[in-house]
């Protein structure tokens, strides 16, 4: 009874401090970027004059957690600290200063979701184009009330079918290739409210369902990386057959494909290498620029909706590029820089002798396991840290930062193994001869 009441009295408190605070006006921005879905928001958040400091605001979960990728706070160029309340589905953000009654503050949310769209048709032949539909609520779903607000989705074509929302006004600017909806005033029509718009996205959808990563470093001054990938074309399945004669007749009648994926691989890398299991993959090409090395792969059979294949590549990095006075900092993503990762795996295999791993970076989502890998004349194991992470995006990734301790004394550890097993081999070779001899004289005497 007394816990009842306590979560009885803490809701009131809460829809008290609530009600304090108002938006303003919010400004939604939606730009769509084949498999991704980047949102922007543009809070105006007031304190009443009557009102107590508030510390703290709440922005609701406007997309299922599993399909976000990244998710960000600022006011004022400042990051902000967030959490996440899973009961209530809110980020609870901690504002920079408190805002004081009767002050207004500007905050902005950016993040990127993962497949939102839908594809209509959902199969298309070699030469059609692709059409998707993206489809959202008007409103913006607040525990604050909403004086004003906008929502602008962009959409990069002015080939638009149709577009339609439940409530007025909205309109399809065509020469800015921007569906514009509202503005909307408090209470202006149901928090249901949906919006629709379909339009053509003949371009690649490039997913990666699952990478897994392998690093393995060695102060012998390399860290070799492996990265397994099974890519596939996300995009409307194709509708019938291959034709590579209407291909070859028309280059261009099939954006949709997949013709090649491209890898940014750090400067300096070395014995670069990669192979797939049905041989899909037979050409590449190398391209260095500022930005690090460009690896181009590119298959046989250019990949249509609903293909796939799987593929590895390997290649060599000096250590020192990731070494930063007693830190080493690794980049959290694969090297396949335009896909949309559902799943990434990183294995992590440390020196034989390391101790004291700390990680100093945040991970946010990602687990960490902490394991031990063995490989040749490897008596201890390497140490090793495998984190897994979902809804990756490349370009946007962070970095592994982490500190360890390591004697290099270890680094003379495999020498010493294989020492010893040569010097047992040759133990066990006079062995064998004395062996040998001592049968050969009993045998011998035995003749006689």
């Amino acid at each position: 009874m007394k816990a009842a009441l306590f979560l009885l009295v803490l809701a009131l408190f809460s829809c008290a401090l609530a009600s304090d605070l108002e938006i303003t006006r919010a400004n939604r921005i939606y730009d769509i970027q084949a498999e991704f879905l980047h949102f922007q928001t543009n809070y105006t958040f007031h304190n009443k004059e009557s009102a107590q400091p508030a510390s703290s605001v709440r922005i609701p979960l406007e997309f299922s957690k599993e399909k976000i990728s990244t998710m960000r706070f600022g006011a004022a160029d400042v990051k902000l600290a967030h959490t996440f309340d899973e009961s209530a589905m809110e980020y609870i953000v901690q504002l920079p200063t408190p805002l004081q009654p009767g002050k207004s503050l500007d905050l902005i949310q950016f993040g990127v979701a993962f497949h939102m769209l839908s594809f209509l048709p959902k199969e298309i032949a070699q030469a059609e184009k692709q059409y998707c539909v993206l489809e959202h609520h008007v409103l913006l779903a607040s525990p604050y009330a909403v004086k004003e607000q906008t929502t602008s989705v962009s959409v990069h074509t002015d080939n638009v079918l149709s577009e339609s929302a439940d409530i007025e006004p909205h309109t399809f600017l065509k020469d800015q290739q921007v569906l514009a909806l509202g503005p909307f005033s408090e209470g202006h029509g149901s928090s249901e409210a949906k919006f629709r718009v379909h339009f053509e996205c003949n371009y690649p959808f490039l997913t990666a369902s699952h990478v897994v990563q392998d690093a393995r470093v060695s102060h012998w001054g390399t860290v070799e990386f492996e990265e397994h990938y099974e890519i596939r074309n996300s995009g409307a399945k194709l509708k019938g057959f291959f034709s590579r004669f209407d291909l070859q007749r028309q280059p261009y009648s099939a954006p949709h494909a997949v013709f090649g994926v491209r890898a940014l691989l750090p400067s300096y890398v070395r014995n670069v290498y990669y192979r797939d299991e049905i041989g899909n993959i037979s050409s590449s090409r190398m391209n260095a620029t500022k930005h690090g090395v460009e690896l181009d792969l590119v298959p046989r059979f250019p990949l249509f909706g609903g293909w796939k294949v799987p593929f590895y590549i390997g290649y060599q990095v000096p250590l020192s590029l990731f070494r930063r006075e007693d830190k080493t900092i690794l980049p959290l993503r694969p090297a396949l820089f335009h896909a949309a990762v559902d799943s990434f795996e990183l294995r992590l295999a440390l020196p034989e002798g390391a101790r004291n791993i700390e990680i100093l970076s945040d991970l946010g989502d990602a687990t960490v396991e902490r394991t031990k890998t063995h490989g040749f004349l490897e008596l201890l194991g390497r140490p090793t840290l495998v984190i897994r992470t979902r809804n990756v995006i490349p370009a946007l990734a962070g970095h592994l930062e982490m500190r360890y301790s390591y004697n290099p004394i270890f680094m003379l550890l495999k020498f010493a193994i294989a020492f010893g097993y040569l010097l047992a081999l040759i133990a066990l070779g006079f062995a064998s001869k004395a062996v040998l001899s001592w049968f050969s004289l009993r045998s011998h005497a035995h003749s006689e």
